[in-house]
C-alpha cells in the first residue's frame, strides 16, 4: 500500500494540471484496488516518481545509469503489469477500459523517462484498443440498432470516448514533435469524436473538448500545408477554404467560451481552466493563421495573441506556486517536479520562436526560466535553450523596429530528448530563405542543459524605436559577448 498511497498524496494531483482531475486522482485508483495490472502498474509509476527530479537531463541521465538507485521494485512492478494485461486481453472478458488505462499509465512512465519512442509504443496500442472498440461497436449496430452505443456527442456517458480517449489524444498530441507517424497518428486524430458546438457550452469540459476538435484539426491542415510548404507545391482554393473554415470555427469557438463567462459565476478552478484554454486558443489560432506562409512574416500580426499567452501563462505559473507553497521545486522535493499534462511550456516557446516582437518573446523566456515542472517530454530548460538560440540567430539582422528581418527568420528550431553524458543535446534549425532546399540547408548544433540561465543573449539591438524596450529586457539579459554554441558538421 506504501507506493499507492505515496501516489495518491504527491503523485496524481501533479499529473494532471488543469484538468482530467477526477480521472488521475479518483478513477485510476479505484481502479488499482479491483484490477491487477492497474496496480502494478501505478505503483511502477510511483516508484519511477519518487526517485526523480523531473527534469530532462536527471531523467536520461538515471536511464543510462541504473546504479543511482535500486530500480528493481520498478522493474518488477512494470513487467507484472504488461504479464496481467497481456494475460487480461486473452481473455474474453476484456475490458477496453482497463487495457487503455494501463497503456497511459506506461505512456505516463516513458513521458517521465524522455523516452518518447516506447512513449509511442504505449500509445499506439490504446489506440489500437480504441480502434477494435469501435470497430466492434459498429458490427453491433448494425446488427443490434436499438442496443448500439453510438461514437458521437450524444454518447458522451461512455467512460472511453469521453475520458479515456481524451486524454490520450492529449498525450499524442503533445508528442508529435518526438516521432509521430504522419500515416498513422495523424489518421487518428482526424478520427476523433467531434465534440464541436459551437454556438454555447454548458461547463467548461464542453469547452475543453471543442477545443480538443480544433486543435486535432489544426494538427492535421498543419501536416497537410507543411507537406506543400516543403515540397514547394502551390496551395490550391480547397486549401485556402479549408484553412478559413477553421479559422471562423476558432472564433465560434472564443465567441462561445466569452458567453459562457459572461453567464455564470465561474469557480476559481474554472477561472485557471479558462486560462489554459485560452492559452492553447491563442497559440493554436495564431499558428493555423500562417501556415501557408513561407516567410514567417504573417507571425508578426499576431502580436496581441502572443501577449495573451503570455498573459496567461503568468496566471498559470503563479498558481502553481500558490499550490506548491514556494518558488521552486526542491530537490528533496517528495516527487518529480513533472505533469503528464501540457499546455505552458509549449506555448512559451511557441512565443519565443514566432513572436518578433523583442521584448513579448524575451518574456516568454523569463518565463521559462521559472521553475516549471516537465510537462510530458517539454522539458522547460530545453526549450528556453533552444528558444534562446533562435532570438541570438534571428536578432543577428533586425529592421528598424529591432524585429527580425525575412531573411533572418528561422522555419524550424526542433529538438529530441537524447541527452549525452555530458548533459548535451542536439537541435536542428531552418532559415526561413532557405526552405526549398531544407533537405540540404538544415544545419545541426550541440546545446547544453544544466547550467544556470543564458547571460549571453543580448537585449534587443538599440534603435530609436526600440530604446525603451532595451531597457526593459537589459535587466534580464544582460550583455556578454562570450557564445558557446558548438554547430556540428
Amino acid at each position: 500500500m506504501h507506493y499507492l498511497e505515496f501516489y495518491y498524496h504527491c503523485v496524481g494531483p501533479k499529473l494532471s494540471g488543469q484538468f482530467d482531475t477526477e480521472f488521475w486522482s479518483r478513477t485510476i485508483l479505484q481502479m488499482a484496488h479491483a484490477e491487477h495490472a492497474v496496480r502494478s502498474a501505478l505503483i511502477a509509476l510511483s516508484h519511477l516518481d519518487k526517485h526523480q527530479s523531473g527534469t530532462l537531463q536527471q531523467a536520461r541521465r538515471s536511464a543510462l545509469d541504473e546504479t543511482q538507485y535500486d530500480r528493481r521494485p520498478f522493474y518488477v512492478n512494470y513487467n507484472k503489469a504488461i504479464r496481467l494485461l497481456l494475460e487480461h486481453m486473452a481473455k474474453p472478458t476484456f475490458s477496453p477500459e482497463v487495457g487503455l488505462v494501463v497503456c497511459l499509465l506506461f505512456a505516463c512512465i516513458e513521458f517521465l523517462q524522455a523516452d518518447p519512442k516506447i512513449a509511442f509504443t504505449h500509445i499506439r496500442s490504446g489506440l489500437n484498443i480504441v480502434q477494435e472498440l469501435r470497430q466492434r461497436q459498429m458490427i453491433s449496430s448494425a446488427v443490434a440498432p436499438t442496443e448500439s452505443v453510438q461514437i458521437s456527442v450524444s454518447a458522451r456517458s461512455n467512460m472511453v470516448e469521453q475520458v479515456l480517449v481524451p486524454i490520450l489524444t492529449h498525450a499524442l498530441a503533445s508528442a508529435l514533435p518526438y516521432g509521430a507517424s504522419l500515416a498513422q497518428d495523424f489518421v487518428f486524430l482526424e478520427s476523433c469524436p467531434r465534440y464541436f458546438t459551437g454556438a454555447s457550452f454548458a461547463s467548461v469540459d464542453d469547452a475543453r473538448s471543442s477545443f480538443f476538435d480544433l486543435r486535432n484539426a489544426a494538427f492535421t491542415i498543419a501536416r497537410d500545408m507543411a507537406v506543400k510548404l516543403y515540397g514547394s507545391l502551390a496551395f490550391t482554393e480547397s486549401d485556402l477554404k479549408r484553412q478559413k473554415c477553421l479559422l471562423e470555427r476558432y472564433n465560434i469557438w472564443l465567441q462561445a467560451l466569452e458567453a459562457f463567462e459572461n453567464s455564470q459565476a465561474v469557480t476559481a478552478a474554472d477561472v485557471l481552466s479558462i486560462s489554459a484554454l485560452r492559452l492553447g486558443y491563442c497559440a493554436s489560432y495564431s499558428a493555423c493563421a500562417c501556415i501557408t506562409d513561407k516567410t514567417q512574416m504573417a507571425y508578426d500580426v499576431h502580436l496581441d495573441s502572443y501577449r495573451n499567452i503570455i498573459r496567461h501563462a503568468s496566471i498559470l505559473i503563479e498558481s502553481l506556486y500558490v499550490d506548491d507553497a514556494s518558488e521552486t521545486h526542491s530537490a528533496s522535493a517528495p516527487t518529480a517536479n513533472f505533469t503528464f499534462n501540457t499546455s505552458i511550456i509549449p506555448a512559451l516557446f511557441y512565443t519565443a520562436i514566432r513572436c518578433r516582437c523583442p521584448v513579448t518573446r524575451r518574456e516568454a523566456i523569463k518565463l521559462l526560466t521559472k521553475d516549471l515542472p516537465r510537462e510530458g517530454l517539454w522539458d522547460p530548460e530545453q526549450h528556453r535553450i533552444v528558444a534562446e538560440r533562435v532570438i541570438e540567430i534571428e536578432e543577428m539582422d533586425v529592421d528598424a523596429k529591432g524585429w527580425p528581418t525575412e531573411t533572418s527568420r528561422l522555419c524550424r528550431s526542433s529538438v529530441g530528448t537524447e541527452v549525452d553524458e555530458k548533459n548535451g543535446f542536439v537541435a536542428d534549425f531552418l532559415y526561413t530563405k532557405d526552405l526549398d532546399l531544407a533537405a540540404h540547408k538544415i544545419w545541426s548544433e550541440r546545446l547544453t542543459l544544466g547550467g544556470s540561465p543564458r547571460k549571453t543573449l543580448p537585449p534587443p539591438l538599440h534603435s530609436a524605436a526600440t530604446s525603451n524596450a532595451q531597457q526593459q529586457c537589459s535587466m534580464v539579459f544582460p550583455q556578454d559577448t562570450s557564445s558557446p554554441w558548438r554547430q556540428l558538421d
